[in-house]
């Protein structure tokens, strides 16, 4: 099994997405193919991410999802999942998908950085300082992000409490 995943890997690390999905993915009966079915939650997170890159969010949808019918508390397909919906403005099912996320791995950074994205979208800011809050600085990059929307949530504040007088 390991080495029919070697091969999958080998060819994404090369960027041949197609090569992956004529081995992988039946598209017509959008099944994963054997021997990669004997791994659905791996081999689903594979189809749904290639989908993803090219702007098949729909598909990826649809693949991330039987990926986590395969494992439901597989945290890297909920943030997968979560990216999907925010590319089809979908923010409330981001929330909804990021919250369970946080009650498995609560002290995942990029949980909480993505859900207080999804709760700025939806100009929920002081909910997003919040979280934007619990992001660990020991993860450098997100950490940092996290400062800049903390910023940007203030100036939301501020201009939101400005319009109302």
């Amino acid at each position: 099994m390991k080495e029919h995943f070697d091969l999958i890997h080998d060819l994404l690390k090369r960027k041949e997405y197609d090569s992956v999905l004529d081995l992988i993915f039946n598209p017509k009966l959008f099944v994963i193919e054997s021997p990669y079915c004997e791994d659905l939650n791996h081999a689903w997170f594979i189809v749904g991410d290639i989908f993803y890159k090219k702007g098949s969010y729909e598909k990826a949808i649809s693949s991330f999802k039987k990926s986590l019918d395969d494992w439901p508390e597989d945290i890297e397909a909920m943030l997968a999942l979560a990216n999907c919906y925010s590319e089809v403005s979908l923010p409330k099912k981001v929330e909804e998908l990021l919250k369970k996320a946080k009650s498995i791995a609560p002290e995942n950074g990029s949980i909480s950085y993505n859900l207080a994205n999804s709760l700025f979208d939806q100009g929920e800011y002081l909910r997003a300082i919040s979280l934007y809050k619990e992001v660990d600085c020991a993860d450098i990059e997100i950490y940092e992000m996290a400062k800049k929307n903390i910023k940007k949530s203030r100036a939301m504040l501020k201009k939101k409490s400005s319009d109302s007088y």
